[in-house]
């Protein structure tokens, strides 16, 4: 799965550096701990031809929830089942998007204790996941495509995001008329990233708080002894 996620850019700087048409409006500031309902930047297709970054809620309400109760929003989506899954297919065959980050977080459980991790791109670059959104409705919102988790990743978790590389996000956010067969055309997309695109490093535990925020989340864990360590994702079961 993937429940957290940091953004180092504001709206202007993202734009700038993907290349994308300014959608944000400015209401948009760096964050090092998003969260599941958190407003978030999300690149979509856009009649410009390039891609458009916008701010859209992270978590899908499906239809059917609008109007009754409407439980916890879906945050993530299964790469091998979203073009079939009720709650995902409208918006993955027409509603395709990328979600921008620095890198995630994962949380490996001993016990009582969940020890969080920092996984970014070896080369430091940004992360571009495969993501689905709902623009229609009383609650827009996006979802993060996952898969499965990577030789590097294992480890701590058996789900990792989609990473795309540069060169497909704008076959991602393709959108063709009459494409039923966008799940066969696109699957090659939907992997696992080669265990060597990424490492993994553990980090503070100010994290495991939503509240809290900077860039000092991504500091290694102190030990008990006072000296730093080493450096080094509303889910339902079908949902990450």
């Amino acid at each position: 799965m993937c429940g957290r996620y940091a953004l180092d850019l504001g709206g202007g700087e993202l734009a700038d550096l993907l290349g994308c048409l300014d959608g944000t409006g400015g209401v948009f500031a760096a964050r090092w701990n998003m969260a599941p309902s958190t407003p978030a930047p999300i690149m979509v297709a856009s009649l410009d031809g390039r891609p458009r970054l916008q701010v859209t809620r992270w978590g899908i309400l499906p239809p059917w929830r609008e109007g009754g109760r409407p439980g916890r929003p879906l945050i993530n989506a299964r790469a091998e089942t979203v073009f079939e899954k009720p709650a995902f297919r409208s918006a993955a065959l027409n509603s395709r998007c990328v979600v921008p980050a620095r890198c995630f977080y994962e949380w490996r459980r001993s016990g009582r204790h969940r020890e969080p991790f920092a996984i970014e791109r070896v080369d430091g670059t940004m992360m571009c996941f495969a993501g689905i959104f709902e623009p229609h409705g009383t609650a827009p919102g996006f979802a993060i495509l996952t898969t499965g988790a990577n030789a590097t990743i294992a480890g701590i978790h058996d789900r990792m995001p989609v990473l795309l590389d540069t060169r497909d996000v704008m076959e991602w956010l393709e959108h063709r008329d009459g494409d039923d067969d966008a799940g066969t055309r696109l699957g090659r997309l939907l992997r696992s990233a080669p265990a060597d695109l990424v490492t993994v490093r553990p980090i503070g535990d100010r994290v495991n708080d939503v509240r809290h925020e900077g860039p000092e989340l991504l500091d290694p864990p102190v030990r008990e002894d006072g000296l730093f360590g080493p450096t080094g994702c509303s889910d339902d079961p079908d949902a990450g």
